[in-house]
């Protein structure tokens, strides 16, 4: 699905919707919960999001989910 996203991207094929950022990051979250490197991990999670923003979904679930579980994996303990 990421490589899809991807591909769509490179070739402009977008599907811009309006983004709930608090489904999108919930949605992230508990997709990763049973992730070993996730269970040892706190989050908080304050999103004030005042202006209306529209991208294609799924790239940027990609997207945003490559940045948390990276965050993650690659803190400093």
């Amino acid at each position: 699905s990421e490589f899809l996203s991807i591909s769509r991207a490179k070739e402009g094929k977008f599907n811009p919707v309006k983004i709930d950022f608090p489904n999108v990051i919930e949605t992230i979250v508990n997709s990763l919960k049973e992730q070993d490197y996730f269970k040892t991990s706190k989050f908080k999670i304050y999103i004030n999001q005042q202006a209306e923003f529209s991208f294609d979904p799924l790239l940027l679930s990609s997207i945003l989910q490559n940045l948390v579980e990276n965050s993650i994996k690659y803190r400093k303990n």
